[in-house]
């Protein structure tokens, strides 16, 4: 789905540990604008296609489990909005 908030795997507890490991939609599109701006289309990309299928599938989720992209936390957050203008950047 995108980035991990810090290193799932290294040994830091559970991915539902608030800011270590999950994905949130606010990091990833901060990322994700970071890298079009400096020319990494393709990859950023690929980080937008991972979060918008994450959001499509689970609905806009606090944040995502970043190894299986199952939504996590409240329904319905608002700033994972932002999915939006990763989905259509041209629109806004």
């Amino acid at each position: 789905v995108g980035e991990p908030s810090y290193e799932p795997d290294g040994g830091h507890g559970p991915i539902r540990r608030y800011w270590r490991g999950p994905t949130w939609v606010n990091s990833a599109w901060l990322v994700w604008l970071g890298m079009r701006r400096l020319g990494y289309t393709a990859e950023a990309q690929r980080l937008a296609d991972g979060v918008i299928a994450a959001a499509a599938r689970e609905g806009l989720r606090e944040y995502y489990d970043p190894r299986t992209g199952k939504g996590l936390g409240a329904r319905d957050f608002a700033w994972s909005a932002l999915v939006a203008e990763m989905a259509d950047p041209d629109y806004l």
